[in-house]
């Protein structure tokens, strides 16, 4: 061993002595007494390389911006922002709310007081539900605004904060940003020049505490439904959708970066008219834009047990909307819309002769085992299921000897549509 290591340190030395040797010859070498530019970090040479620059700023998806270094993204503020046209004075917060329709007409804004935050004034408290604040002034870039006038003592403390909740009218429906209660916190930032500041968008459920000109496109939660084979609809703005397509993924990693490009497989849709019996089937969203795809069955039944996304892009090919996709009704298409399909078949546990047989319907799972038990509640085995495509059904079969009165459970690996993720999970059905 002491031999073969030895030889092997000579072989590398001697390739070292080779490579540089290589270096100084030839015509696409440098010239010899020729002085390399140095930088120093961060800066780069340029590209002639002839002076020192400071590197491009690192991409980083709203809401962070490049760190003090460049090296990573932080939540902070970003230089390229306009100033907003309010600045609030010492006993003073004020909240932006930006909607993309710049329609503030009717919007108010709910204040309120108690034991977690308590920092607002009389005079900012909301009179009652359906007599909500107006708002001061609109500024170009960041929405309608509201000035509050805080308690003395409030401004700047560690902790403190406000409570409120903008809504239209005075139903559920009306209220913003994910409809429940928000809090602006009003205590240290750091950055000072925007204390007791904080923006907001519409239909985000986030308070951001530096200024936003936009978040970029993100993902929706669930705004598309895939109805049957070949048909979605989804309740976007075609004006801005030229281009839609489902992207799906089956490792879940589907995620927009900070170029606002969405990654997965696609399918391209061409936009459609739901038919009489479609609309009767979801009448409550039968006006929504429909698009098609021209998949097969047997690849719609593939592609369905995978994250879901659709994605809309502008006449620059940009993208401009994106939302993950609802499949309930596509799998009662696939799998119940036959004669001798899921719903007409046996599942759990059903003997046959000497034969026991156990079934499942779990069509948008990637796996399934079934786990047998003994009487004391202990692991004795594992058994792989397997998928009639038919009926999406799961199913395993043994003897009457080996499966007879004996626990069990399954083991289903399959996209979790609240959790994002593939997920593995054991279920007694």
């Amino acid at each position: 061993m002491f031999q073969i290591t030895n030889s092997l340190k000579l072989a590398l030395l001697g390739l070292a002595a080779l490579t540089l040797a290589a270096c100084g010859g030839g015509g696409d070498s440098v010239e010899g007494g020729t002085k390399l530019l140095t930088c120093n970090v961060p800066q780069i040479p340029n590209a002639t390389g002839t002076t020192c620059i400071d590197p491009p700023p690192i991409k980083c998806k709203a809401p962070t911006v490049p760190d003090a270094k460049n090296e990573t993204c932080i939540v902070g503020v970003d230089p390229n922002a306009p100033a907003p046209v309010f600045f609030p004075a010492a006993g003073q917060a004020v909240l932006f709310y930006k909607r993309s329709d710049g329609n503030y007409e009717g919007y108010r804004l709910h204040t309120w007081n108690n034991d977690a935050c308590s920092a607002y004034k009389d005079s900012s408290l909301a009179a009652s539900w359906d007599n909500g604040l107006v708002h001061t002034a609109v500024d170009p870039n960041y929405g309608a605004y509201w000035v509050l006038e805080l308690k003395d003592g409030v401004a700047g403390v560690a902790g403190a904060c406000g409570n409120f909740l903008i809504h239209l009218g005075t139903d559920d429906a009306g209220k913003e940003m994910g409809g429940g209660d928000q809090k602006m916190p009003l205590g240290p930032k750091s950055d000072e020049k925007f204390a007791r500041m904080n923006f907001t968008f519409s239909g985000v459920n986030s308070v951001f505490e530096f200024p936003l000109l936009a978040l970029g496109v993100s993902i929706a939660n669930s705004s598309a439904h895939w109805l049957d084979a070949n048909t979605f609809v989804w309740n976007v703005d075609r004006a801005i959708a030229s281009k839609v397509q489902l992207h799906h993924s089956a490792t879940a990693n589907l995620a927009i970066d900070a170029d606002d490009k969405l990654n997965g497989d696609t399918v391209l849709l061409e936009e459609t008219e739901l038919t009489e019996q479609q609309k009767a089937m979801v009448p409550h969203i039968a006006n929504w834009p429909a698009y098609r795809s021209s998949m097969t069955k047997e690849q719609v039944k593939s592609v369905v047990k995978n994250q879901l996304v659709l994605s809309a892009f502008d006449a620059d090919n940009k993208l401009a909307a994106a939302s993950y996709v609802q499949a309930a009704k596509v799998l009662d298409d696939l799998y119940t819309s036959g004669e001798a399909d899921a719903n007409e078949a046996t599942l759990g546990v059903s003997y046959e002769a000497n034969a026991v047989k156990v079934a499942v319907w779990a069509p948008t799972a990637q796996n399934v085992a079934l786990k047998l038990y003994n009487a004391a509640k202990t692991l004795t085995s594992t058994q792989a299921m397997t998928l009639d495509t038919a009926t999406g059904i799961w199913s395993y079969s043994g003897t009457k000897a080996t499966l007879d009165r004996n626990f069990y459970r399954f083991e289903v690996k399959a996209y979790h549509p609240a959790t994002k993720k593939i997920e593995t999970v054991e279920s007694t059905d």
